[in-house]
């Protein structure tokens, strides 16, 4: 029998205060969602490692319209050491969704590092997705701003699963302040009228999630102004803890096993098969193989990810200098 051990259960942390549950949504997706979703959470603490991650991460572009100024692209940039700025060729993304597809990987984010909806092919991706089939959960992350009625209405027909709206912030000075190039109005109107036409549609789908991000200025004023205003839209309300990057930060002495290397894998917008979320922020320091020339169920299973978890298990890091300084896991 496994035994239990503390884990993470993943990304960075945060907490739902709306979302989708199996008793009042359970016609929304079919069982195997929910029993994917349950695994995302038993496996780690189970030390269950499937035949394939449950969850694939895909850096489709890593061109982004927006300078944040908490973002790790914008600091990485600043600093001259970010990656390639590029959209995802076809060819990539055409291996991946050959090798995950038919039910083999469950959950697919089409983003990383930079604005999925850059890419022009972006609904075309959605639907190449959809249309291979055995994606329980095909999602991405988007800042709103570029997201036209147009766009809405084929990404609803494409058949995405999930959108997340990354909204930080609950008046136009809040938001504006760290969003740089960004209008706050301009995206609550992209939001209301992605809803719009999703009602108009007809579909239940995709689920619209909102998300803030909560830094230590943040007030409860602020959350529950959130809460209020979209209430009535979302599907899904998260407030999400701040991530800080830093090189020679020292872990939590009780931090949490970090819950990744048994739930996902990462492709960078080149193909790189990374073992976590986390790898896309440093380039090229945890590639364990190439989406052209590799598997991804032999990475996967593979000795490189099982020394990781046999090391991580007992917060053994000095092979994985990138974990120990994750901000994440912390």
């Amino acid at each position: 029998m496994s035994t239990f051990f503390k884990a993470d259960k993943g990304y960075h942390k945060y907490r739902q205060a709306k979302s989708i549950t199996r008793e009042d949504h359970g016609d929304l997706f079919p069982e195997a969602y929910w029993e994917y979703r349950d695994k995302w959470v038993d496996n780690p603490a189970r030390q269950i490692v499937e035949e394939y991650p449950l969850h694939l991460g895909v850096e489709v572009t890593t061109l982004c319209n927006l300078k944040c100024t908490f973002c790790v692209r914008t600091l990485e940039i600043e600093k001259g050491t970010f990656r390639d700025i590029k959209h995802m060729s076809m060819d990539v993304f055409d291996s991946i969704v050959e090798q995950t597809s038919g039910g083999k990987v469950a959950g697919i984010c089409l983003n990383a590092i930079g604005e999925p909806l850059m890419h022009p092919q972006i609904v075309e991706m959605v639907r190449h997705v959809k249309d291979a089939g055995g994606y329980l959960d095909t999602m991405f992350h988007t800042n709103a701003m570029l997201l036209t009625p147009e766009l809405s209405e084929g990404l609803i027909l494409a058949g995405l699963d999930q959108l997340i709206f990354s909204v930080d912030g609950s008046s136009k000075e809040e938001y504006e302040r760290d969003r740089v190039g960004a209008n706050y109005d301009t995206v609550v109107e992209n939001v209301r009228t992605f809803h719009k036409i999703r009602t108009r549609l007809g579909s239940r789908l995709p689920i619209i999630r909102m998300t803030m991000i909560v830094r230590p200025t943040t007030t409860q004023e602020s959350l529950d102004k959130f809460y209020k205003q979209w209430e009535s839209i979302a599907d899904i309300i998260t407030f999400q803890e701040l991530a800080e990057y830093a090189e020679k930060k020292a872990p939590c002495e009780n931090r949490e096993i970090c819950s990744q290397p048994w739930q996902r894998l990462a492709v960078d917008v080149n193909g790189n098969i990374l073992p976590c979320c986390e790898a896309l922020v440093y380039s090229g320091k945890m590639i364990l193989g190439n989406i052209k020339t590799d598997n991804i169920k032999d990475i996967w299973k593979g000795s490189k990810m099982e020394k990781m978890r046999s090391a991580l298990k007992k917060h053994d890091y000095s092979k994985y200098p990138i974990c120990k300084n994750c901000s994440i896991h912390t």
